[in-house]
């Protein structure tokens, strides 16, 4: 009856033991595994988003520099000046994956766009920009903030055209002499950015701001964030209610910032659920990527199919030493 006694209270020792290892051996492996996991995600959404936006930067840097459109941004009032420079922006239309073009001046305040239908030839001339108008203070934003070029989701009022905007800087001995770009059609870039459907994962674009670039509800994108004053802006942290977790994201977006990691992963509170967040920076466009993932969709070893097995194979251990002892 002692050994008896002796053998329940071992094992029920032993169990507790268990279940306390199995969870923290449980939680550690699906942790480890979440933050892999995590790491390919947003390492596949980063290059999915990326790879479509740097070719036409790039497209778009190299007209810039073209001295047609240099002389054009000076004296676009003069005739053959004019028509050399939208012959070279002609030109570049054809190579811009959009088949459009813009280009603003800052000297006469001309703005200039022609589309994939090239509906605009001969009429390229759209209007004039003002300072007083709010359609257009995303050009006068782009003139103060003196940054080699923007990445901005805009809707164009007077053109009627939602696009991923490509807004470059066109210089000439360090004097700004207006911007110059193209853009993507907003749908098909959403639906291959963020539209992508997987079950428990939620994907976010957003700037220094927080405020969001890309999300696949339309409805909680900031468009022409930019050139919003704080307070107007749609931001991330409406989701997280938590005013430590705000915190730690944003002193994770610093890091990523200032000493170009590749990938920060931390667990947060959104929309009142537990979940896994990735963090990287795409630095080709200055916006970080967000990638939130549900903490049940994470679980590759459950702690509760371990406890019975271990325990199981303990008691019949037990068994065959008293079997044994008899």
């Amino acid at each position: 009856a002692k050994l008896f006694i002796f053998m329940m209270g071992l094992f029920f020792l032993c169990a507790s033991s268990i279940w306390i290892y199995s969870g923290v051996l449980a939680e550690q492996i699906n942790e480890e595994w979440a933050i892999r996991f995590v790491k390919k995600q947003i390492l596949f959404d980063k290059n999915r988003t990326l790879l479509p936006i740097v070719r036409e930067v790039a497209l778009v840097k190299e007209m810039a520099q073209e001295p047609t459109l240099l002389a054009m941004a000076e004296h676009d009032e003069v005739l053959h000046v004019r028509e050399k420079g939208l012959e070279t922006l002609e030109q570049y239309r054809l190579k811009f994956q959009d088949k459009s073009y813009f280009a603003a001046f800052v000297g006469s305040g001309n703005y200039y766009f022609n589309d994939h239908l090239n509906q605009y030839k001969g009429k390229e001339r759209q209007y004039t920009l003002s300072q007083k108008n709010p359609n257009d203070e995303w050009f006068f934003y782009t003139i103060a903030k003196d940054e080699p070029y923007q990445i901005n989701v805009d809707t164009d009022t007077q053109m009627g055209t939602t696009k991923v905007w490509i807004n470059f800087l066109l210089k000439k001995e360090d004097k700004v002499l207006g911007v110059v770009g193209t853009g993507f059609d907003f749908e098909p870039f959403l639906k291959d950015s963020v539209g992508v459907e997987q079950e428990g994962v939620r994907n976010f674009f957003i700037n220094r701001n927080l405020s969001i670039q890309l999300a696949r509800d339309t409805r909680l994108i900031d468009y022409a964030s930019m050139s919003k004053v704080d307070g107007k802006r749609k931001t991330i942290d409406q989701f997280i209610t938590n005013p430590n977790d705000v915190d730690a994201i944003q002193s994770a977006m610093q890091e990523l910032y200032v000493f170009d990691e590749q990938i920060r992963t931390l667990w947060v509170n959104f929309e009142g659920k537990k979940r896994l967040l990735g963090l990287s920076y795409l630095k080709e466009i200055g916006w970080f990527n967000m990638t939130f993932i549900d903490s049940k969709e994470l679980l590759l070893i459950n702690k509760f199919s371990i406890i019975p097995i271990l325990s199981v194979l303990f008691f019949i251990s037990l068994l065959a030493v008293g079997l044994t002892l008899n």
